[in-house]
């Protein structure tokens, strides 16, 4: 049985250091974030970025109390995303507050 040596962890440290930093350099490469509001009296709005294409993730954080209760009802959905924009239907009523943080991720 062959135990890991004092060199065999240095080498082990430095690969995990290396691989670290090489992950959080490409995090803002592909991944933008942007806060949206939907629009009010109306049953969809679109959210417009150059970070938008076909196979981009979208998710959505709430930033007001009337966009818990958006995401709580189950009326927010986005179509699939074409190059630079997503319809996003949701529900028809005259808030002006429905504010989200929107994090847009591409493979």
């Amino acid at each position: 049985m062959r135990y890991a040596t004092l060199t065999d962890a240095r080498n082990l440290l430095s690969w995990a250091a290396a691989l670290c930093q090489s992950l959080n350099r490409d995090v803002p490469e592909k991944a933008t974030v942007t806060d949206f509001t939907l629009t009010e009296n109306a049953a969809s709005s679109t959210l417009s970025s150059n970070a938008i294409r076909p196979g981009s993730s979208i998710s959505w954080t709430p930033l007001t109390a009337n966009a818990s209760a958006e995401i709580g009802a189950g009326t927010i959905y986005h179509a699939t995303p074409t190059l630079g924009q997503v319809v996003v239907n949701h529900a028809n009523n005259a808030q002006t507050d429905r504010t989200f943080r929107v994090t847009i991720t591409n493979p």
